[in-house]
């Protein structure tokens, strides 16, 4: 069939149908153009694709030197490929580059907003994708103790959550401390407020446990306190040694089934000595529900003016009280009540019998222990009454340095009450 009869059987087509013939020669036409352009665009493609068409069927008919031809070309292709790769660098740094590409992509479907990871000219650039985050930092700079430091938390920050962070300090003595820290519900410094594009992090579901809390929108971290902001409520607390009328407090959160704790019984009495009968309170913390029971016994003992002794008796005893149930402890209070000096009969009618009046002050208890962020015994909160700013020290510190502490709390609140 020559050109015109072509010409004229593809005049009697439709259009579509002269289209669908062009895609099928390769060509996505333009569907404005009339049928008499679209005839010639399918002659012109017709006959550009028929040499190569002929010159594949002779390719392939020519038995006996296809495979040697395709078996040579693909051995020339993979040498020519290993001697880039191993002696030309920029090929190499190419090749990697997309390798790079492809593994990021993966990772990208995977989370989208994981940090994109690219290698440039030898060097490895992260991308984050996301806006920076709001963090602001509740902190008291007259603080000058070690662990007043901030520095360190926001480069730590910086490198376990993200480095896009827009960092706005607020100082205790800012106009708006007083307000944002309310309105978060913040009593302690440090604490670290993050806005809401934390959760477009990729690793947000791995961090969100290190924020303790939630509020307005904002996710509170808050690390190793070195101050609260509101006066600690002696009411429910047991005087342990000292003058209640002094101007220097200790609050102490002890367990009795803790070694350390009872180790820094000792070194709260030498504290009260040194500054001249410093008033030290005692507050439950409860590891476990015997720490409930040692409670129990020590309020049931103070109801019959014993509480000191009962005290003693159960400090000496910490490691039989470590390890034992709640049953057990019962058993071994037969021998600890006659040695501290208690009624039998009148203690053991206080401690077997459910009272209200002792749950309430043990909710009370892990209601401060929440309020103040105590995570485990013992803890100390150390203040210059009048000044309702509170020093803390967690955990246990051997007796030179834990003096050193409470000397430096003190004389930080001394300088500050007289500025």
């Amino acid at each position: 069939m020559n050109s015109q009869n072509l010409n004229k059987g593809l005049l009697r087509m439709k259009k579509k149908e002269i289209i669908r013939m062009l895609r099928k020669e390769g060509i996505e036409p333009n569907e404005k153009q009339s049928k008499e352009e679209l005839i010639k665009l399918l002659g012109l493609a017709k006959k550009a694709n028929e040499p190569s068409r002929a010159n594949n069927k002779r390719l392939f008919r020519a038995k006996g030197i296809q495979p040697v031809v395709l078996v040579g070309l693909t051995v020339l292709i993979l040498v020519s490929f290993y001697f880039l790769y191993r002696l030309n660098p920029t090929f190499n740094r190419n090749i990697n580059f997309l390798v790079s590409l492809m593994e990021v992509e993966n990772r990208s479907l995977e989370n989208p907003n994981d940090p994109t990871i690219l290698e440039k000219n030898g060097k490895t650039y992260v991308v984050y994708n996301h806006p920076l985050v709001d963090v602001q930092v509740f902190y008291d700079q007259s603080c000058k103790r070690p662990e007043c430091e901030i520095d360190p938390y926001l480069n730590q920050i910086k490198k376990t959550v993200t480095p896009l962070v827009d960092i706005e300090m607020v100082d205790i003595s800012d106009p708006k401390f007083a307000s944002r820290t309310e309105q978060l519900g913040v009593n302690l410094l440090p604490t670290f407020a993050f806005n809401d594009t934390i959760e477009k992090l990729g690793n947000f579901e791995e961090i969100k446990d290190k924020f303790i809390s939630r509020s307005d929108e904002e996710y509170l971290l808050q690390v190793l306190p070195y101050r609260t902001l509101n006066e600690i409520n002696t009411d429910n607390a047991k005087l342990l040694y000292g003058n209640p009328e002094s101007e220097i407090e200790i609050v102490a959160f002890l367990s009795l089934s803790s070694e350390q704790s009872v180790n820094s019984v000792d070194e709260l009495i030498k504290v009260s000595e040194a500054y001249e009968d410093a008033a030290v309170y005692y507050k439950y913390f409860f590891r476990n529900e015997t720490d409930v029971s040692v409670a129990k016994a020590l309020e049931c003992a103070a109801d019959l003016d014993r509480f000191d002794s009962m005290f003693e008796v159960l400090k000496d005893n910490y490691s039989n009280i470590s390890d034992s149930s709640v049953d057990r402890f019962r058993g071994l209070l037969n021998s600890y009540v006659p040695r501290a000096g208690v009624g039998y009969t009148d203690f053991f009618d206080c401690y077997d019998a459910d009272n209200q009046e002792f749950a309430d002050l043990v909710q009370s208890h892990r209601n401060d222990i929440n309020t103040l962020g105590v995570i485990g015994a013992p803890a100390f909160f150390i203040n210059q009454a009048p000044n309702t700013s509170y020093g803390v020290i967690l955990g246990y510190y051997p007796e030179n340095e834990f003096m050193k502490l409470v000397d430096d709390i003190l004389n930080q609140e001394i300088q500050s009450n007289q500025e």
